[in-house]
């Protein structure tokens, strides 16, 4: 990356137009040719929902157009981001920060037996994780928000982008928040083997707060912080684990 930045602006044109080119290939080798283009060149431009199949999938995933859907489904179901994170064969994960369930149906693909538990606080994504993962028997779906403790939460943001949401601690919330441990306590479970938070912002009060009751409990966390909108998330994630 940093040869990339030392490179004259001309050839550092020529090195992302050759990414793109690798990119686009990516997808044809996971989609084929027709899903391809309507991941890349008609999802981008219209405002409605496509059906894209991945190949090894059994069922196609529904996705919004117009919307940060394609960038997600692209990461996480072309790129396999998650790829080689996951040590051996997980029995159970916790999908933090779901969205409209990519990364569970990728784990589901990768792990059919385990038990994935897949959580997401906005209404419009959850349906539409509703509706990619209902064919799948090992997940549960939670509506609700990832927090330290049972409470209630609001959004504090309805006006951005879908997979930027945030939500606060509001006694009045509709929202209704689980923590890690109470998610662990209606589920039996004694064990999680995968960890993954996603959840803007979320991961300060999640990490901070009430960590004890289940950082011994778990094998791998992935965690993405967000340092622009929770200025603690490294120190507070550092610090818990140091602890």
């Amino acid at each position: 990356f940093l040869r990339l930045l030392l490179l004259p602006s001309e050839r550092r044109k020529s090195v992302r137009y050759l990414l793109g080119i690798v990119g686009i290939i990516r997808c044809l080798l996971s989609l084929g040719p027709w899903q391809t283009f309507k991941l890349l060149v008609l999802a981008p431009r219209l405002k409605r929902r496509f059906s894209i199949r991945v190949r090894g999938f059994s069922k196609p995933v529904s996705i919004r157009g117009k919307s940060t859907d394609c960038l997600i489904f692209n990461h996480i179901l072309v790129c396999r981001q998650y790829a080689g994170l996951v040590p051996n064969c997980p029995a159970r994960i916790l999908d933090g920060g779901a969205n409209i369930g990519a990364a569970t149906l990728y784990w589901n693909q990768c792990f059919p037996k385990a038990e994935i538990v897949a959580i997401e606080p906005e209404a419009e994504n959850f349906e539409l994780m509703k509706q990619n993962t209902r064919h799948l028997e090992n997940v549960s779906l939670i509506k609700g928000g990832l927090w330290s403790k049972r409470t209630r939460l609001s959004i504090e943001n309805p006006g951005v982008d879908k997979d930027a949401i945030c939500v606060t601690e509001d006694e009045n919330g509709k929202i209704e928040a689980h923590s890690i441990a109470s998610i662990m306590n209606d589920m039996r479970w004694h064990w999680i083997d995968v960890v993954k938070l996603d959840v803007e912002g979320s991961e300060v009060p999640i990490l901070a707060e009430n960590s004890s009751q289940w950082i011994n409990r778990i094998g791998t966390l992935i965690v993405e912080i967000h340092q622009n909108i929770a200025p603690d998330s490294a120190r507070v994630l550092f610090q818990t684990f140091s602890d």
